[in-house]
């Protein structure tokens, strides 16, 4: 293994894959599991140096934001539609994707930290600290290499990379991996609308079932 300086991992990139634990965009490890529910596939990755899951910051606030506007939708709509017992229905999934909410932000909050701090630093320092790091990028043969170089460099830059290291080999999976990545975004988001619409259904299912019964006692 060759180690990397073209590719400054301490260096925040909103759209790359970071590692919480670390405190850099580390390399990682991709594992796939086929969803037999949905027919796709899940790939989670994984940091080379400490096994902790990793995830893109830009699609951590994307999934709060998303989860925040559904809360707010839902408390709007219960003050909006005040019948039958649909605004209990309506405040209550709100409060519940409210409470979501906390949980989800987490992982903006450690981005966000991170960020802050780093930011603060000059390109000199940075590399500085990229170089110091106790967790070093190098270069292997493998898909994952040139997916997570491709976060950074153009697809001819990561060539000329592996021309540089090893050999000029170019894996394709990277286009499967890159649309599973995108499908994988909105995931917080469906499961969050999934139990919002269930938990609303659910709540106004009871409640008009003692509109019935205080309807039967008084006949």
């Amino acid at each position: 293994m060759k180690n990397l300086s073209e590719i400054n991992h301490c260096k925040p990139n909103p759209e790359a894959y970071w590692c919480p634990k670390c405190k850099a965009h580390n390399q990682f490890r991709i594992h796939s599991s086929y969803d037999s529910h949905h027919g796709s596939w899940d790939h989670c990755f994984c940091c080379r140096h400490c096994e902790t899951s990793m995830y893109i910051p830009k699609d951590a606030f994307f999934a709060l934001k998303l989860i925040l506007s559904l809360s707010i939708v839902c408390i709007v709509g219960g003050i909006a539609f005040p019948y039958y017992g649909l605004n209990y229905a309506l405040w209550a999934t709100g409060g519940f994707c409210l409470l979501l909410t906390f949980f989800v932000m987490r992982r903006p909050m450690q981005w966000s930290g991170f960020n802050s701090f780093q930011s603060a630093y000059s390109e000199q320092t940075l590399m500085e600290k990229a170089l110091g790091h106790p967790c070093q990028p190098t270069y292997y043969e493998g898909d994952s290499f040139d997916f997570w170089a491709e976060q950074f460099l153009t697809s001819d830059e990561v060539q000329r990379l592996k021309e540089k290291y090893g050999e000029a080999k170019k894996d394709r999976e990277i286009a499967t991996l890159e649309s599973s990545k995108k499908a994988s975004k909105l995931k917080p988001f469906y499961i969050a609308l999934f139990y919002a619409i269930g938990l609303t259904a659910l709540i106004f299912y009871f409640h008009k079932l003692g509109m019935f019964s205080q309807l039967s006692d008084h006949w």
